[in-house]
């Protein structure tokens, strides 16, 4: 135990033998590691941990074409460039309830904002944008193809790259990833902390 006799008079004095406070610092950190041990969690729990591995996604966001408006799901080829047109809607179509049957020639299906197209449609038309009377709608002429709609995959495809290994896990990233269907992560183990008070 050193007495207080060998103990520096003036902690400024450089020949002391105590160091400065950020060399100090500079031992402290060359003396640490990373930490590579991993365990797997819930996604819900994962809040402020570090991501081990890199998430790939396991499906396309959105997984299939859909409407981004409120409208109706038309075939492009029977659009008209020169005159309003009338088609017959056989259907509506729902986010989460999509239309089943198949859209033939001159017939539209009344879409929903996020419905999957219905098959044989490439189109949809603005809602404000038609006249409707009973079964029948009509289309202004100059619609152009495959308006109003979102491509499968438009925002994420399957094997994309979602979240980089050693991103920090916060709420926006959590969200994405629950949008995903992913319920488990693998994270980087917590710090073991010990403090000492002298």
């Amino acid at each position: 135990m050193t007495s207080p006799e060998q103990l520096p008079a003036d902690c400024f004095d450089p020949n002391s033998g105590l160091i400065p406070v950020h060399i100090a610092l500079e031992h402290i950190l060359q003396s640490l590691h990373a930490l590579s041990e991993t365990e797997h969690i819930a996604t819900n729990s994962a809040n402020g941990r570090v991501l081990a591995a890199d998430v790939l996604s396991p499906m396309n966001v959105p997984p299939h074409a859909n409407s981004a408006m409120d409208g109706y799901a038309v075939r492009s080829e029977d659009l008209s460039t020169d005159a309003a047109k009338q088609f017959q809607q056989i259907g509506t179509a729902f986010a989460g309830k999509p239309f089943t049957g198949h859209v033939g020639e001159n017939q539209t299906v009344r879409i929903m904002t996020g419905a999957a197209l219905p098959k044989g449609t490439n189109t949809v038309i603005m809602q404000e944008r038609v006249h409707t009377k009973d079964d029948r709608v009509f289309i202004p002429a100059g619609e152009r193809p495959k308006q109003n709609t979102r491509n499968a995959g438009e925002d994420i495809k399957t094997g994309d790259l979602v979240i980089a290994a050693g991103a920090v896990l916060y709420a926006p990233a959590l969200g994405v990833l629950a949008s995903i269907g992913i319920e488990k992560v693998s994270v980087i183990r917590r710090v073991k902390v010990a403090v000492l008070s002298t």
